[in-house]
């Protein structure tokens, strides 16, 4: 059996959709192509956590029903990610999605068999319960696999480890093979007792995190124990540096000609025009000297917490008088725990 397998689309919205469409229809494709018989995908759909507009989850709906290859799948499985998780409520951003005959959503961890292979799903969790761990620690002999959506211990520098929602390798050592999301950049770790698999990103998301790798989605043949990779053609995040007017002038041409990619230009604030700072998929943010396009907020070295908090509420937030309570509240409790501002 052939199943498609991609993770962290991350989708946004404010204009951010559009490249997070075109990943999800380019994936859709290439699994049409290569005739998979399931599709599972590990976490992260969405990027905002606690704020979704119905207009984005509309054009999920949308796209989904468009994709007519879905009634040829024997299953679509979708694990929730920390970004599709109402951590408070224990709720997820995804479930909606059980309404489609295919999807189904994993709201709690959940053995399948999938031809024959003992297939072990497991949702985000910020915390692990002792059902969670005694569902992890369970498998005995046989070819068990683990998806994942969570921090892992793997012993590298670049991953972040936290004390509560990682797992090790006396828990990954219970699998034969495990399939991971959450970090967006690809790799492959093996040893004696198990091979671990992270899908990264099927699209690049910002500059931090995706700028110069490739994309890819993947296809596993079960039969062949086999995983197969394909790059995919997604919008990129492009960081120019512009120095002089001639420069500029060259890059608002490119930008004009290109409506796909992301920019981040560096720039003199005496440099910057009322057309530069119309042109598509470019914002500014001035008092940083430079424009910035992100689907996360930009924090400058010298930002005080009082102004980080202010333009993360201020992003999550479009009401300002709403905006400027949740800010003053925040600030309050900030410095009820100790924290000075």
């Amino acid at each position: 059996m052939k199943i498609g397998l991609f993770s962290d689309l991350h989708m946004d919205y404010k204009g951010f959709e559009i490249s997070g469409i075109d990943a999800l229809n380019k994936t859709f494709d290439v699994f049409k192509k290569e005739k998979v018989k399931g599709i599972i995908f590990l976490g992260d759909f969405f990027s905002k956590r606690y704020k979704i507009p119905h207009r984005l989850l509309y054009t999920v709906v949308q796209e989904i029903e468009k994709f007519e290859y879905l009634n040829e799948l024997d299953f679509f499985y979708m694990l929730p990610g920390n970004h599709d998780m109402f951590l408070l409520s224990g709720a997820n951003s995804i479930s909606f999605l059980n309404l489609q005959e295919k999807i189904k959503v994993f709201e709690k961890p959940e053995k399948i068999k999938i031809d024959k292979i003992n297939c072990y799903f497991f949702p985000y969790r910020k915390k692990f319960s002792e059902e969670d761990l005694k569902f992890l620690k369970s498998p005995k002999s046989g070819d068990n696999i683990l998806f994942v959506h969570q921090y892992l211990d793997v012993k590298e520098e670049s991953i972040i480890e936290t004390q509560e929602d990682i797992l090790d390798e006396k828990i990954l050592s219970k699998y034969d093979l495990v399939f991971s999301g959450h970090y967006h950049a690809p790799f492959v770790r093996e040893n004696k007792k198990y091979k671990l698999f992270n899908l990264g990103s099927n699209r690049h998301i910002s500059f931090k995190d995706c700028e110069g790798r490739d994309r890819y989605v993947y296809v596993w043949d079960t039969k062949k124990s086999a995983i197969k990779e394909f790059s995919l053609d997604v919008a990129k995040y492009i960081k120019l540096t512009i120095s002089d007017e001639k420069e500029r002038d060259s890059v608002m041409k490119e930008i004009k000609k290109n409506n796909r990619d992301f920019y981040k230009l560096k720039i003199p604030v005496e440099l910057i025009t009322s057309d530069l700072e119309l042109l598509p998929n470019v914002e500014t943010s001035k008092e940083y000297d430079k424009f910035e396009v992100e689907s996360r907020i930009g924090i400058s070295e010298d930002c005080s917490i009082e102004e980080i908090f202010e333009r993360y509420v201020k992003n999550l937030i479009e009401d300002k008088k709403e905006a400027s309570l949740y800010i003053e509240r925040g600030l309050e409790l900030m410095k009820e725990v100790g924290i000075n501002v």
